[in-house]
């Protein structure tokens, strides 16, 4: 396609490529590409590669001549093979020159909101027709929502290593369908803060399953400006873990990571820019305690119970995780007497009444106040003195992720209220 009917104006690609190009109307030559020979930056323009634009300027209105020499006002054709333009245009009437303008604005902004040319193109034209600067810049500012999360975020050109990472993580197409999404785009500069080699590797095939485990943690359902993200704690991600949101002071923070730049507008979602790659969990419940290196005798005693294999399951489950001094308050013997093989049935009604199906944060046990764990039985949960508690002990932390549940940090051994005499 070498031609555009925009109006009842024709449009058509003339000149070398890599000298002078412009779009000639059928009303009067409009000079739009005048750039450098050396400019390698090329893109597809109706089926011939044209520079991006250096400098633009209305063809319509005359320049004053700052030399005080005053010569004929002439109209001169722009040659294909000449690096200049023409500086003079002699309207017949006012009202055709505005005519034009108008025309030529309206089809410059359509190309550019469907891609076809750069978006400096509109811009640097729009801000030559004075008349029409305020319809402009609202047309101008709108441009990014023609485009979806992908092609905006390759244009922006400072996502690179983002673009090569969801290729080989095939999360393209998925970024480019409906949404809508909330993306946290790190820059080229925050993934250059990860180690060389991690990096390298999470790029090989042998590393995808890793790769979309970070990719899908930072994008979050749905469409949320940076006003509704101020008023949330936090926020769940594709990837199934959370993410948490503080405002501190004029700075947006997402876990460690600062918004650097919020409400990208996009056809199929919003991006907000930020300065580090967001890391979620890779560990499952058990790995995560085990590495906690506070829970030597609540591994021991899943290990005894069987029950290694459940907790390292697809879930999701809440525990609730006595650490080893929390053991160390039950009478003495106790324990050595829970690891026996013939008290094994006790021991697995001890342990998975501090599990509860599903993935629950503090904040919404609270307001649960009870909830049904696996053993079969209820626990409360309430504030006592600004803090929480579960039966009473005392929650050390709370809301420890992990890749299939979450974890709640205990001072104390819950016991089933069936089974306390035991």
């Amino acid at each position: 396609m070498d031609k555009l009917i925009f109006w009842g104006v024709e449009l058509r690609v003339k000149g070398n490529p890599f000298r002078n190009s412009w779009i000639e109307t059928n009303a009067r030559p409009l000079q739009m590409f005048p750039v450098d020979r050396d400019r390698q930056d090329l893109r597809d323009f109706f089926g011939v590669l044209n520079p991006k634009v250096r400098e633009l300027r209305n063809p319509f209105q005359p320049r004053r001549r700052l030399s005080g020499v005053k010569r004929p006002i002439e109209h001169t054709t722009p040659s294909p093979d000449s690096n200049t333009h023409s500086d003079h245009f002699n309207p017949k009437e006012e009202g055709e020159t505005r005519m034009r303008n108008s025309l030529a604005l309206c089809a410059t902004l359509t190309l550019s909101m469907a891609g076809l040319v750069p978006n400096t193109v509109g811009a640097a034209f729009a801000q030559s027709c004075s008349s029409d600067k305020d319809v402009v810049k609202a047309s101008i500012s709108g441009d990014a929502k023609v485009r979806d999360i992908v092609d905006t975020a390759v244009a922006a050109g400072s996502f690179k290593t983002l673009a090569a990472a969801l290729t080989a993580a095939d999360l393209i197409e998925t970024l480019k369908g409906k949404g809508p999404f909330t993306v946290l785009a790190p820059t080229d500069e925050a993934f250059a803060k990860l180690p060389k080699d991690s990096l390298e590797k999470l790029l090989r095939p042998e590393g995808r399953d890793m790769l979309t485990s970070i990719l899908t943690y930072h994008v979050v359902s749905g469409r949320l400006t940076a006003k509704q993200v101020m008023k949330l704690s936090s926020g769940t991600t594709v990837n199934g873990q959370r993410v948490g949101f503080e405002a501190m002071g004029d700075k947006l923070m997402v876990n460690d990571a600062t918004v650097v730049k919020a409400d990208i507008e996009c056809k199929n979602g919003v991006i907000h820019v930020i300065d580090g790659v967001l890391l979620p969990s890779f560990l499952d419940l058990v790995d995560t305690a085990v590495k906690a290196d506070q829970f030597k005798t609540l591994a021991t005693a899943l290990k005894t119970a069987h029950l290694l294999d459940t907790l390292k399951g697809e879930g999701p489950f809440t525990v609730f995780a006595p650490t080893d001094d929390a053991f160390a308050k039950l009478p003495h013997g106790a324990v050595a007497s829970l690891l026996e093989k013939k008290n094994r049935k006790l021991l697995t009604e001890l342990l998975t009444y501090h599990v509860v199906p599903g993935k629950i944060f503090a904040k919404d046990a609270i307001a649960a106040e009870t909830a049904i764990t696996v053993q079969g039985e209820a626990i409360t949960i309430r504030l006592e003195n600004g803090e929480l508690r579960v039966n009473g002990a005392r929650v050390i932390k709370n809301d420890i992720e992990t890749t299939n549940g979450v974890i709640h940090i205990i001072d104390a051994v819950i016991q089933p209220p069936s089974k306390s005499k035991s």
